[in-house]
C-alpha cells in the first residue's frame, strides 16, 4: 500500500474541497497543480507561462500571492458559512428529550 501513498496523496491535495471551494494544492500555492501529463504534452497554460519574459514573469507572480491570499479569504468564509450551515441542520435533526419528575431513567454506574 506504501507504493501507492504518493498517488494518493497527490489525488487528494489536487481535488477540490466542498467546505473551501479549492484544492489544499490551490491554498498552499495559490495556483493550480500541473498535472504530470501536462510536462509531457505541454497545454496552453503551460505555454504563456514559459512565453512570459523577466518582468511579465515577476508580475504575474506577484498578482497570483495577491489571487493567493484572496482565495484563503474566501475559503475561510465559505468554511465558517458550511460550519454554520450543518451545525443547524444537526441541531434540527437532533431529539432532544426533557425529563419531568418522576419519568423513570436507566442509570449506569461505570
Amino acid at each position: 500500500w506504501d507504493e501507492h501513498l504518493g498517488e494518493a496523496l497527490w489525488a487528494y491535495r489536487t481535488t477540490h474541497k466542498l467546505t473551501t471551494g479549492f484544492t489544499p494544492f490551490q491554498l498552499t500555492f495559490g495556483l493550480e497543480a500541473v498535472v504530470p501529463i501536462e510536462i509531457q504534452i505541454p497545454s496552453l497554460r503551460l505555454a504563456l507561462e514559459h512565453d512570459l519574459g523577466e518582468a511579465e514573469s515577476l508580475t504575474e507572480r506577484l498578482l497570483t500571492l495577491e489571487k493567493l491570499d484572496e482565495g484563503r479569504f474566501r475559503a475561510l468564509h465559505k468554511n465558517k458559512s458550511i460550519q454554520v450551515q450543518r451545525k443547524l441542520r444537526h441541531d434540527k435533526l437532533k431529539n432532544l428529550i426533557e425529563f419531568q419528575p418522576g419519568d423513570l431513567v436507566m442509570v449506569v454506574d461505570s
